[in-house]
């Protein structure tokens, strides 16, 4: 009963304010906008983050979870992510070794973060490609961790999620954290 209630509210001021003259939102008279950062679900909240903008990454089923070569430590985090996408994705999320995946994967590497921590790490997100840098692979770890609470809450689902909620977009982003 509350939602039909707000729902008919904001329907009545919309054509209250048309029959005023009173300018209607851009995108229509109910336009509803989104937080493009779910930065509310960030638990804990990142050091820093700061938007890219433009076009967001969005996982496909050709995507490859990619360990840096040099890297082999990283396999456990890089299988634990992919045991979370799988289910609710159906995509294979195939675990691989290498430092240059293809477009639209995840790459897990060690390296400075610049943050001077141990536990540290950097979560960059872009179109083509979402790159999780740690200090060590605690860090790694928890920017994997970063990075499933930016997918849709969905992502967690142990069923396949099929329609129109099976967007898995991530905002282009850059996140730096240390505990």
């Amino acid at each position: 009963v509350p939602v039909i209630v707000l729902a008919s509210l904001a329907l009545t001021s919309c054509r209250s304010s048309r029959s005023s003259g009173a300018p209607v939102p851009a995108g229509g008279p109910v336009a509803m906008v989104r937080d493009p950062v779910p930065t509310q679900r960030l638990v804990p909240a990142p050091t820093s983050l700061t938007v890219a903008g433009g076009a967001p990454f969005t996982l496909r089923d050709s995507a490859v979870i990619s360990v840096g070569s040099d890297n082999p430590a990283l396999m456990p985090d890089a299988e634990l992510l992919a045991g979370v996408l799988r289910p609710s994705t159906g995509f294979p999320s195939q675990v691989v070794m290498g430092n240059e995946p293809p477009p639209g994967s995840i790459l897990l590497r060690l390296a400075s973060t610049g943050m001077g921590s141990i536990d540290a790490y950097q979560l960059t997100v872009r179109p083509e490609r979402v790159e999780i840098t740690g200090s060590d692979p605690a860090g790694v770890f928890r920017g994997a961790q970063t990075l499933r609470q930016l997918f849709p809450a969905n992502i967690e689902s142990h069923m396949r999620i099929t329609g129109p909620t099976a967007r898995w977009v991530v905002p282009a982003l850059t996140i730096s954290d240390a505990p």
